[in-house]
């Protein structure tokens, strides 16, 4: 397989949403299978190209397969020899590879077009977040939200369009409708996602009304317990883009399981 050849498979990964690493001898020394050589791994350890075959590659696939996983890349050296502390292949000598990782940009669903949505909008793609904005309203009365998105979904129904959209796991859902009902439809359906964060505008007792109804219908105490609502860290936030700031924060927050204290307060930074 080629450069060129490579370059496609590349190209089709990214098109298609998949992550992936690339893996490239970058030093070789000694009798080894191969002096250079490149191959993607994908997350399931599929992989296209080779850098040599045998044990070395498979233990490169499963360094990349825990790269992609990490998010990081990493530089791995693997020693060939027969005997002692080498990995078993007779040809003897030292391979380096330098693994890449490529990831696609994490999904935020925003429910609702309204003020606080097209600040989030444009703060979560600042984050690097590719955002599908969904709503039910004509398109004429929310079109600088939609020119905002990098998908616009245009519903009947909140519960029935969240339901039906084809989001990776681990998306991220926000729902800010205008109005009390549209909230909960869209609630229902987010929960019957494998979300890695659900948030939801609302005061506390809109929210315990809300989730009253909830647990009639069958939800669990916790599905509701992972919802977070009212939304957003307290940083006093008033207006629509300071609400979006502390919902990003929330939503970075819950990402790298951190703690959100002030950083003059941990030992660690």
């Amino acid at each position: 397989m080629t450069q060129q050849d490579i370059l496609i498979e590349q190209l089709k990964a990214g098109k298609s949403k998949r992550n992936y690493a690339v893996v490239t001898i970058i030093k070789a020394e000694g009798s080894t299978p191969r002096e250079s050589g490149k191959m993607l791994v994908f997350a399931d350890g599929k992989t296209v190209g080779t850098v040599g075959g045998g044990r070395v590659e498979r233990l490169a696939t499963a360094d990349a397969v825990s790269c992609i996983a990490q998010g990081g890349n990493a530089c791995k050296e693997y020693t060939l020899l027969e005997e002692g502390t080498g990995i078993g292949m007779s040809c003897g000598g030292n391979v380096t590879v330098f693994i890449e990782v490529y990831r696609v940009k994490p999904q935020l669903v925003m429910c609702g077009a309204g003020h606080v949505g097209g600040a989030l909008i444009q703060l979560a793609q600042f984050c690097g977040y590719d955002v599908t904005l969904v709503d039910t309203r004509p398109d004429e009365y929310i079109q600088d939200k939609i020119d905002l998105a990098d998908v616009f979904v245009h519903v009947e129904d909140f519960y029935q369009g969240v339901k039906e959209l084809n989001v990776p796991d681990g998306c991220c859902f926000v729902i800010a409708t205008f109005g009390h009902a549209h909230d909960g439809e869209a609630l229902e359906a987010a929960l019957g996602k494998n979300a890695s964060y659900v948030g939801m505008v609302g005061s506390k007792r809109k929210v315990g009304t809300l989730f009253a109804g909830l647990l009639e219908k069958g939800f669990t105490q916790e599905q509701l317990d992972s919802v977070y609502t009212p939304i957003g860290l307290d940083i006093g936030s008033e207006t629509p883009e300071e609400i979006a700031l502390a919902v990003m924060a929330e939503i970075m927050k819950v990402k790298k399981g951190s703690t959100a204290k002030h950083l003059r307060d941990c030992d660690h930074k």
